[in-house]
């Protein structure tokens, strides 16, 4: 619905074994993205408030032989990038692992469900740059300069 890029997979190594630096490039890139993303999102919304603007997310999902990694990156009021591991799952690559889908569904699930909520989001963050909705709180851009004051 936006042109907005904010949800990123990196598939680091086989299932067999992993190739560790590969895994750590793969790692860097993902906060490279998300932070990238975030900070694009900023930038296009100034006068949005702080408190919308920090609960803008990214995702990413690494992929490190069977196991899928979900994080979210969000923007602190302090001005530091914030990393959570939200879920992890094991892709079940044989049939006594099918149990594991049950884990993998509930992570999809929950992908869908963050996704819909930053749709909201956006919608709100729109409204309060366009001047339609009240500002719960100051600007980022105010929020930022009196930082340092």
């Amino acid at each position: 619905m936006t042109s907005n890029e904010e949800f990123f997979v990196e598939c680091s190594s086989g299932f067999e074994k992993e190739m560790v630096n590969h895994s750590l490039d793969d790692t860097l890139k993902l906060l490279v993205e998300c932070s990238n993303s975030l900070l694009n999102t900023i930038k296009q919304n100034k006068n949005a408030s702080i408190d919308s603007i920090t609960k803008k997310c990214a995702f990413g999902v690494q992929v490190i032989k069977q196991t899928l990694t979900l994080t979210k990156m969000t923007l602190s009021k302090s001005g530091k990038w914030k990393l959570v591991e939200v879920r992890s799952a094991c892709a079940p690559t044989s049939w006594q692992l099918r149990a594991n889908w049950n884990i993998l569904f509930e992570m999809l699930a929950t992908i869908y469900h963050e996704l819909l909520e930053q749709r909201k989001l956006d919608a709100q963050i729109i409204n309060e740059v366009c001047g339609l909705a009240m500002l719960p709180s100051v600007t980022v851009v105010d929020h930022f300069l009196n930082m340092n004051t």
